[in-house]
């Protein structure tokens, strides 16, 4: 069962973590499963513009940038340890 922690995704100090995934595919639909339902109770469309692995002393973060439909960018940070590699 996926299940999501943590903060609210706005920084690496500040990741959503994700546990639960039993695969690294999983891990990251789970992300985009988040995304996803943010946006659709935002009512707004968006775009992923790139999409990051970041290692930091044994450690390992998605980093998703994003663009909304009105053109404002911004970031999504996962702590995806629970996963990451898991194939």
């Amino acid at each position: 069962m996926i299940r999501y922690s943590g903060g609210d995704g706005t920084c690496k100090s500040n990741t959503i973590k994700i546990t639960g995934a039993r695969i690294n595919v999983e891990g990251v639909d789970a992300e985009y499963a988040l995304i996803r339902s943010v946006f659709q109770i935002l009512h707004k469309k968006w775009e992923l513009l790139f999409q990051e692995l970041i290692s930091d002393d044994k450690h390992s973060y998605d980093r998703l940038v994003l663009k909304d439909e009105d053109g404002n960018v911004g970031e999504i940070w996962f702590d995806i340890m629970d996963f990451f590699g898991k194939w």
